[in-house]
Formats: C-alpha cells, sequence, structure tokens
C-alpha cells in the first residue's frame, strides 16, 4: 500500500492544475488516473456540444469546472456534483452540460477522478452509458488502487466539497 504522495511520485495518479490568477489559491485537489489524463489529452478536444447546445465548448467546459473545483468556487449539488447511488459506495460525477467526471472523495476537498465521458451517452433517447456500470468502473478502479485505508471519505455533500 502507499500514500497518495508516493502514488503521485510514481505516477499512478496525477494532479490535475489550472493556471490561477494572483489572488487565487488552490482550496480543493483533484487526482486523476491515466485513463482520465489520456481521455483529456486525445480525446476532449473532439468533442462538440451536446444536445443541449451549450455556450461553450466541451473543453472550455472542462477548464471551468477545473477552475471552479480547484480554487473553491462554489460547486452546486446535484446541478455539478452528484453521488451515484447506492450512497454507500461513496461515487461521485463532476458534471457540466456535456461532461461526466466519474470518481470518488479520497478525503474532503480531494477528488480523486477515474474517467471521464460525453453526457448525451448516459441520457436518453440516445442512452449508450449506463451510470451503473460508471459506478462499477470506479469502485473496481479504487479497489485496485495500492493507496492506505481509508480509500475513501464518507459523508454528506457540505463535509466532503464546501470549502
Amino acid at each position: 500500500m502507499a500514500t497518495l504522495i508516493k502514488l503521485l511520485e510514481i505516477g499512478t495518479l496525477r494532479e490535475l492544475l489550472v493556471p490561477l490568477e494572483r489572488t487565487e489559491f488552490p482550496e480543493r485537489r483533484i487526482y486523476a488516473f491515466p485513463e482520465m489524463c489520456h481521455w483529456m489529452m486525445n480525446d476532449l478536444a473532439k468533442l462538440k456540444a451536446g444536445r443541449l447546445r451549450a455556450p461553450e465548448t466541451p473543453l472550455e467546459q472542462m477548464d471551468n469546472i477545473l477552475h471552479k473545483w480547484i480554487v473553491g468556487k462554489e460547486i452546486r449539488y446535484d446541478r455539478m456534483f452528484k453521488d451515484l447511488m447506492p450512497g454507500r459506495d461513496e461515487v461521485w460525477e463532476l458534471k457540466t452540460v456535456d461532461l461526466r467526471i466519474f470518481g470518488w472523495i479520497y478525503q474532503p476537498r480531494k477528488f480523486i477522478a477515474v474517467f471521464g465521458d460525453y453526457a448525451d451517452r448516459y441520457k436518453p433517447p440516445r442512452r449508450t452509458r449506463s451510470y451503473e456500470a460508471a459506478r462499477r468502473k470506479v469502485v473496481s478502479a479504487r479497489q485496485a488502487l495500492e493507496l492506505d485505508e481509508s480509500k475513501f471519505a464518507m459523508g454528506v455533500f457540505d463535509e466532503l466539497v464546501s470549502v
């Protein structure tokens, strides 16, 4: 087993960073599995606005949600961050109009992203992916991760996300 710092040092996880203004400081952290990083580097820029026709591209949405998360801006439950059922699994999704980022809260204000995907794939009428499969994938990745216990924080939204 290893600490989070060790997993970052050996490259098992990577911290996601965004440019900050001089007056901004990190209030939350987000770490990513290699699959998440690969998706961000190779697939994200190719995505177009989905069926809701957001004014921002998916890439801009990702930049904005990461910035909001990291600098501690308001993250609204259900609209931007939601737990998947069953809640006891402590699997969460960070959401934008066109994106879903699936993972878990390691410790309060520390999110580990397993993978990202296009939101329309999870919505009717053309649903091709299921939230249940996403939940199972996150639980499996967490179980396989050589991270010291406790691998995840339990609690309610305000305790885990609020700054």
